[in-house]
């Protein structure tokens, strides 16, 4: 997820995540100007389960912004 707020701690992006599918983990990759750029482990979850999220989440308004939401193509 791209360029979430800075506010926005892992464990918050972790409950918002497990709305659809549970999560392993939750990394910082990249902070930025604008915000802060987050990977989301989905453990196990094959590519149709790792899509289904992402399509849910990706422009989802939530804490002031809308989620840039992507599945990378090694997931």
């Amino acid at each position: 997820m791209n360029e979430l707020p800075k506010e926005v701690s892992a464990h918050e992006l972790k409950e918002l995540v497990e709305r659809y599918h549970p999560v392993e983990a939750v990394e910082t990759l990249q902070e930025r100007r604008k915000g802060v750029d987050w990977r989301v482990d989905l453990g196990k979850a094959d590519r149709e389960v790792a899509n289904f999220v992402t399509e849910h989440l990706n422009r989802h308004y939530w804490r002031g912004c809308y989620i840039n939401a992507y599945c990378p193509l090694y997931q």
